[in-house]
């Protein structure tokens, strides 16, 4: 869990914590 994230899924967990999608 960090600044990085996958494309393939990682993002919907990155969303999920409430973090802006960075692109």
């Amino acid at each position: 869990v960090g600044q990085i994230y996958n494309l393939e899924g990682g993002i919907e967990d990155w969303m999920a914590q409430g973090h802006p999608v960075e692109k």
